[in-house]
């Protein structure tokens, strides 16, 4: 079982060394890094090689368009298949963040010998409060699948089996093929939380979320993030329900791929401003 992390960001330059020195440094050293500089025009590649060029753990995919979160996470994971095994741990970092302590690892993978095949946690930033509930989804909602109907509560460190991931671009896309700019946490982890059979919140704080760098989308949009992140987690969940539908009726596999649309259908008229508060850092 190895570790892969997939690191994203752009005009990071400032921020890349404290977030790549914190995967550095864990005291499990058995792990891939692939970090993927979506684009920047700063000194962010400069600063990433630092690490590519004198350890050989960490990978650089140097994208020559800035396209955004879910196209660089895309990417990076789309990489990561390539290299790993189905049993294999994939981590999701941004860029501008960094993880707790040297323990990080550690404390993820004891998940993953009780049988964890995805892992969300808990988090704090740098300089603003995040209020976010220190207590995972209920059993209910992790049985039923129905966490499109509650409050975000799938915060970093996020983690899953890369058996878990088998989603192609357009689940990451609107209805023109572009890259969703916002929400895209809710884009990959929802449907991967719907296909883990034993997904576990780790009530430790394993991720320190920067808050202070403009080019976040919290600060881009400011006062008008709330209102696209809600439109857009909409747009998101009857998208992944359709794509769902189509390959059930289209290919006739996955009964999983269709009671993911059925969980998402169900659900998605009743997704309201609950399912968006308690959030700052979640949707991003």
């Amino acid at each position: 079982m190895k570790v892969y992390f997939c690191v994203n960001g752009y005009n990071c330059e400032k921020f890349v060394y404290e977030c790549l020195k914190s995967i550095q440094l864990q005291l499990h050293k058995e792990f891939h890094c692939i970090v993927v500089n979506d684009g920047s025009t700063d000194g962010t590649k400069e600063q990433i090689e630092r690490f590519t060029d004198t350890d050989h753990r960490f990978y650089a995919i140097n994208r020559e368009k800035n396209e955004g979160a879910a196209a660089a996470r895309y990417y990076g994971i789309k990489h990561i298949k390539k290299l790993c095994k189905p049993d294999d741990i994939i981590c999701l970092v941004d860029l501008d963040d960094w993880l707790a302590n040297r323990g990080i690892l550690d404390r993820v993978l004891l998940e993953y010998r009780h049988g964890a095949d995805c892992t969300y946690g808990y988090l704090e930033s740098n300089s603003n409060p995040i209020h976010c509930p220190r207590e995972g989804y209920s059993n209910t909602i992790t049985k039923e699948k129905t966490f499109r109907t509650a409050s975000w509560r799938c915060y970093p460190m996020r983690t899953f089996k890369a058996s878990l991931w088998n989603f192609g671009p357009e689940w990451f896309q609107d209805e023109k093929g572009k890259w969703f700019e916002v929400c895209t946490d809710v884009a990959i982890m929802f449907p991967i939380m719907e296909r883990a059979e034993n997904p576990v919140f780790i009530p430790d704080v394993l991720y320190i979320y920067r808050f202070d760098n403009p080019n976040s989308l919290h600060n881009k949009y400011k006062s008008k993030v709330y209102s696209k992140r809600k439109s857009t987690s909409e747009k998101i969940n009857k998208i992944h329900a359709e794509i769902s539908r189509k390959k059930h009726q289209k290919m006739g596999e996955g009964f999983g791929e269709f009671l993911q649309s059925k969980i998402i259908e169900k659900h998605n008229a009743a997704l309201s401003n609950n399912s968006l508060q308690s959030e700052e850092k979640g949707l991003e």
